[in-house]
């Protein structure tokens, strides 16, 4: 934006004009304070038209046999938008398409900001450039991981499994994990095609019908690895490394999604926990420790500040799965297949040292 205002002095001066009318020299600006600013914020669509943000867009994938203006597009097609293209469009924008006009985002009499559909300057949507919704969904991009978790996060999914929640899943766990003793790799899953799906799909359900997993899901191989200034005649100076199977840990990552939904929901999760917790940090709770330190060193007489750290000896070790259990369905109400499945899950698992 600082280069456009150097570029285009006219700009600037109405910009700063604007700027100068709605907000003065005597405030802060305020969210609400650009619906009075029609120019100012014509002049950042402009922008972004002008300098397209992405001009490749992601990769997306249909799910389903559809038309788009004519054209048939078959299950399964990847589509690639070009948005730097649209953006540039003469047949859109006119013939002075590589010009910097801010005009283009205002109504006639210049006090309305107005912007057409194929402004795009960030992303295309897959309801935005796909008639048939149904059919499609994002592709495995980074860009979109943080979308998706939080769509799977904010309602509340059916406890049975679905194709679409594998391929969710299967972006967002990504294919570089280290494979267990199946030795499936992860990116093996995400490239199965739509058959391998359905059968991937079809053991999901029958171990949730059922309540057990499959033999093999429940051995890992564990890899020790040496703690730093450690006895290393000492098998208690190795830290274990358990590679589990990817296929089990994928169904392991979904479950664990919809309880955390659940308690989420039923805001049974205490505030005071930060650890194994999204969008919270231990690194949270030191900054808060250093804070209240800092505070009572700044008081007048100085306080005393008294630290109590606790550290439990293999506490994964010796949790008891039994009453673990009987808390999720007391405490927390988790009922149904969930169970059964986690108690399967949490008992008779072998492992061999590789």
């Amino acid at each position: 934006m600082l280069l456009v205002c150097v570029a285009y002095p006219e700009v600037q001066k109405k910009i700063h004009s604007e700027i100068d009318e709605v907000i003065g020299q005597e405030r802060f600006p305020t969210r609400n304070d650009h619906l009075s600013m029609p120019f100012t914020e014509a002049a950042i669509a402009e922008l972004m038209r002008w300098k397209t943000i992405v001009p490749l867009n992601i990769m997306r994938y249909t799910l389903g046999d559809t038309e788009l203006k004519g054209y048939f597009i078959p299950k399964h097609t990847r589509v690639l938008s070009v948005t730097w293209a649209v953006d540039h469009d003469t047949k859109l924008w006119g013939k002075d398409v590589h010009e910097y006009k801010p005009e283009r985002f205002l109504s006639q009499d210049g006090s309305t900001v107005v912007k057409p559909e194929y402004a795009i300057p960030f992303s295309i949507e897959s309801d935005t450039f796909l008639e048939n919704k149904e059919n499609f969904t994002a592709s495995s991009v980074k860009y979109h991981k943080c979308l998706l978790k939080v769509k799977m996060a904010a309602r509340a999914t059916p406890w049975w499994f679905d194709v679409q929640y594998i391929l969710i899943y299967l972006i967002y766990f990504g294919n570089k994990k280290s494979p267990g003793p199946d030795g499936i790799q992860g990116e093996f899953l995400e490239n199965i095609g739509p058959y391998g799906r359905e059968r991937l799909l079809h053991i999901f359900n029958l171990s949730w019908k059922a309540g057990v997993l499959p033999k093999q899901w429940k051995t890992a191989v564990i890899i020790p690895v040496h703690k730093p200034n450690k006895d290393a005649s000492s098998v208690g100076s190795c830290r274990p490394i358990a590679l589990a199977c990817i296929p089990c840990k994928l169904m392991g990552r979904i479950i664990l999604r919809r309880i955390t939904h659940h308690l989420m929901v039923l805001n049974l999760i205490p505030e005071e926990q930060y650890g194994f917790r999204r969008g919270h940090s231990t690194i949270d709770q030191i900054l808060y420790f250093a804070k209240s330190v800092r505070d009572a060193h700044n008081m007048k007489p100085t306080n005393n500040t008294i630290i109590v750290f606790l550290d439990l000896t293999k506490a994964f070790d010796r949790v008891w799965k039994n009453n673990l259990l009987v808390k999720c369905y007391n405490d927390f109400n988790i009922r149904g297949r969930a169970v059964p499945w986690i108690s399967n899950f949490l008992n008779n698992i072998f492992f061999r040292v590789k």
